[in-house]
Parts: C-alpha cells; sequence; structure tokens
C-alpha cells in the first residue's frame, strides 16, 4: 500500500511515529516543498501547518518539484481514459504539464482540458505555503480535513486523520466540492431524438472508461441501470475482446438473487454469484465497518453486499468493474421524485442535490471497498457530456404517465426496450439494501447481539458500538 505524504508542519512527531506504526509504504514524503529522501530527516525540519496524506494502489500519474513547477509540490491522482491509445505516455505527460503551468488558477478551464484524459482525477498542490485542491465535477477523490491547533491535515482517508486523534464519530469536511456540468438545452426535443442521443452518450461513456485486454465485471442485480450497461459493453466489446461478467451478491433465496436468476437469459454473459449467510455477515461485519469507515445503518446495509461482490470480481480476476450509480439521480428513479412531482415540488433541484451529494453518499464508500480489493469501478451514468444532457432534458420524458401510473426513468425505459430489456423484466425492483437481504442480516445480527447483552440497543447504537469496538482494537482511538 502507497502513501503519498506532504507534511509541512511544526509538530508532526507524534504523525510520523504513528504513521511509521501501521503498515504503510512512503513513496514521497515533502517537507516545506523540499523532497525528502530519508524519513529520519524530517523530523529535523522546520516548516508551516499541513499535511496531505494520498493512499493508493490504483494508476497514478504524479508531477512532483521541477516536474511541473520550481518550489511546488504536487500530485495529480486519477484514471486514465480508455480510448487514448493513440497518446503516448509522454505526450500525455507533456500536454499535462503545459496545462498545469498555465491554467493552475483557472479551475474551470483546468478541469475541462483534465477531462480530455482522466475520467476522475484530483489535484493536489502547495502554493505559497496554502493546499490547493482541484476535482472533477463529481469529486470521485475526496481529501478529509482535520485541524489541530499544530498543523491542519488532509487525507483520502479518515484512518489518517483517526491516527491524530480526531474523533472517528465527528463529521468531517471533505475538498473539493462538486460542481455540476452545465445543462445542454436542445431548441426541439422529441422522444425519438432523445433515446438516440442517450444511446450516443452512454455509449461514448462506457468507451471511454473501457480499457483494453482487461477482465471486466458488472455491478448486477437484474435491474434496468446495469442491464443497459451490460448491453452497451457486450455490442462494444466486439472491438475488444475482453471478458465480461455479471457480479451479483445476495443472501441464498433474496430478491436480487431470484431476480437476476429470471433476467439472466436476457444477455449472454457469465453471472457470478457471492452467496452470503447472516454468519457470514456477523464475521465479516467488523472488517466492513473499517474498511468504509462508516457505520450508519444505510452505508452499512449497501456496503454488505458490495463487499462481496467486489471481493468476488477480484477472486475471479477482474481489473475493473462497472456500476450504475448515478441513472437514479438522473432519471428520476426514486419514489420521492415523483413524491415531490405530485407535491408540486422542484424536482430538478432536488436531483442536482443528490447528484452534488453523491460522492459522499455513496462513492466513497465503494470506493473504498474497491480499493480494497485493488479493483477500479466506472460510472458511465455520471460522464460530464451525459449528464450535461439529461440535465436538460424535459421532466415529462423522465416521469410519464403509462397505464394512469406515473412511472419514473420512463426515458431510460424505453432505450432499454431498444436495446433489447423489456420493461416487463424489470419491474418492481427493491433497493439493494433490501434486495440483497442484508438489512435483513443486520436486523438480526443485532438482534442476536441484544439477546445476550443486558444493553438495550438498536440497530444504530449496535453498529456504532461495534465500530468504536473495532477501531479500539486496531488502535484508531
Amino acid at each position: 500500500m502507497n502513501l503519498f505524504v506532504f507534511l509541512t508542519s511544526n509538530n508532526y512527531n507524534k504523525l510520523l511515529k504513528n504513521f511509521l506504526s501501521k503498515e504503510f509504504k512512503y513513496t514521497h514524503l515533502w517537507v516545506n516543498g523540499e523532497k525528502i529522501k530519508e524519513l529520519s530527516s524530517a523530523s529535523k525540519s522546520q516548516g508551516c501547518n499541513s499535511v496531505i496524506c494520498l493512499q493508493t494502489n490504483s494508476k497514478v500519474i504524479d508531477y512532483l518539484n521541477n516536474n511541473i513547477f520550481t518550489k511546488t509540490p504536487l500530485v495529480i491522482y486519477g484514471e486514465l481514459r480508455g480510448d487514448l491509445s493513440q497518446f503516448s505516455l509522454d505526450e500525455i505527460s507533456n500536454k499535462i504539464k503545459s496545462w498545469l503551468e498555465r491554467y493552475i488558477n483557472d479551475e474551470v478551464y483546468l478541469r475541462e482540458l483534465l477531462y480530455g484524459f482522466f475520467t476522475k482525477f484530483i489535484i493536489v498542490a502547495i502554493i505559497n505555503g496554502s493546499v490547493k485542491i482541484i476535482g472533477d465535477h463529481i469529486g470521485y477523490y475526496q481529501l478529509f480535513y482535520y485541524s489541530d491547533t499544530d498543523f491542519k491535515l488532509y487525507s483520502n482517508m479518515k484512518k489518517n486523520i483517526w491516527i491524530a486523534k480526531a474523533s472517528p464519530l465527528k463529521e468531517l469536511e471533505y475538498y473539493p466540492k462538486p460542481s455540476l456540468p452545465s445543462i445542454i438545452l436542445e431548441n426541439s426535443v422529441n422522444e425519438r431524438t432523445i433515446i438516440g442521443k442517450l444511446e450516443e452518450l452512454l455509449t461514448k461513456a462506457v468507451l471511454k472508461q473501457m480499457p483494453e485486454k482487461s477482465g471486466i465485471g458488472v455491478m448486477f442485480s437484474g435491474g434496468l441501470d446495469s442491464l443497459i450497461l451490460a448491453k452497451i459493453l457486450i455490442k462494444l466489446n466486439e472491438s475488444f475482446n475482453n471478458e465480461i461478467t455479471l457480479i451479483t451478491a445476495g443472501l441464498e433465496g433474496s430478491k436480487d438473487i431470484r431476480r437476476v436468476r429470471a433476467v439472466s437469459s436476457l444477455i449472454n454473459l457469465p453471472v457470478e454469484e457471492a452467496l452470503f449467510t447472516i454468519d457470514d455477515c456477523a464475521l465479516i461485519l467488523p472488517e466492513i465497518l473499517l474498511t468504509i469507515e462508516k457505520c450508519d445503518t444505510l452505508n452499512v446495509s449497501l456496503a454488505i453486499p458490495e463487499f462481496y461482490a467486489l471481493k468476488k470480481a477480484c477472486e475471479k480476476g477482474l481489473d475493473i468493474v462497472f456500476t450504475g450509480q448515478g441513472a437514479d439521480e438522473l432519471f428520476y428513479g426514486y419514489h420521492k421524485y415523483i413524491e415531490a412531482f405530485m407535491k408540486g415540488l422542484n424536482v430538478q433541484k432536488i436531483s442536482d442535490e443528490d447528484l452534488l451529494s453523491l460522492s459522499i453518499r455513496n462513492l466513497e464508500r465503494e470506493m473504498k471497498i474497491a480499493f480494497k480489493f485493488s479493483l477500479e469501478l466506472k460510472y458511465p451514468y455520471l460522464d460530464p457530456p451525459l449528464i450535461s444532457y439529461v440535465r436538460g432534458i424535459p421532466i415529462n420524458y423522465k416521469l410519464k404517465p403509462v397505464n394512469n401510473v406515473l412511472n419514473s426513468k420512463y426515458i431510460l425505459r424505453v432505450l432499454g426496450e431498444k436495446l433489447g430489456v423489456p420493461s416487463a423484466a424489470v419491474s418492481g425492483k427493491v433497493a439493494m439494501q433490501y434486495g440483497s437481504g442484508a438489512m435483513k442480516a443486520i436486523r438480526k445480527i443485532a438482534y442476536q447481539a441484544l439477546k445476550n447483552s443486558t444493553a438495550q440497543y438498536k440497530i444504530t447504537e449496535f453498529l456504532k458500538k461495534l465500530y468504536l469496538d473495532v477501531l479500539e482494537k486496531h488502535g484508531y482511538t
């Protein structure tokens, strides 16, 4: 495991000691803008008040010191697009170097340029003693922030902040803040043109995230979003010849497992089932809590099937996994959007707020699990051109009455029909935490703990106590 560390703190001896006690390999260490080759020499320096930690086991392009700026430590952390075979790495490096030198203070323009090479990214720099952080629109990569009297700490893993003895239950400020790409409004729209444009943009989004000669997985619960992705992947794969596998997870007999088995005939791809029992969940729950760095019921119940699915993907030797995250927010797939529409509320505003909070609500959790299993997650529905276009689609193409019932994700369902996904086959889908049986498992585990204890825990209190126990066991509290 690599740890990118930038230290500019007067009082970091305790931090260094605690970091060294963990199993981290320091690949880059900076103190006051100077690269330190030996950790022992770091304690001799004096400095300002910022510590930046970036952990990664993914592909990293880093440009440090004289490669970009004379005295500015800087890291670009991101995933390169899959459709860049016409460029050499040297060409990419030189182009990005030029952009950073010219546009580091023009965040909007620099972000748009970087999308030419990356699907997601974060830039971290120290300029004149100040930390500058620029990220993609969605904020896939977050740096959590903690301030003490002696130092400031930025880290993409909360564990590095807990080492500094910050409370694990304290809500942390994070950077960069997501900002949605501009809405594209067409002069005239109809169902046919929208379907054509959606297919074009989603195909391009998948293509730019599709590498050559890699094992590809699709997080699959038999729903519309992942079925559409699978159909597009199959079509594109005629030129790539990658191995594509559908990955699903759940309790044996759960709704999602039954659904996947029922709809698998719609798609000619192998399906890997990561089945688990309630006893399995009880054993793995501490590891999941430590991985996702959260203990609320919703995040834990979603993390359980994600953990098992990505573990299965890792065991099968896959490299990347596609997911349908973002489709519900973009196409008004949640029931709350129907309720808001019926009440005359601004559904677009609610959708935008959900997109802006998606990184903290879901992506942070998913990417930490993927990080654990050395996998890259791909999110085609969150590609900026697709977001811009879909946000401009009139609401009557997203929420539309069909047989006197207001249907969510209407236009996406029509696209599914065009691609060979019948609406009837994907109707009645329930949320993953229920469909996988994860919520059922958590309840039973919590009730079992309650039965064996004098304390009257609720589920949330049970998870909170287990979480703190796990952190204490691993030396984080």
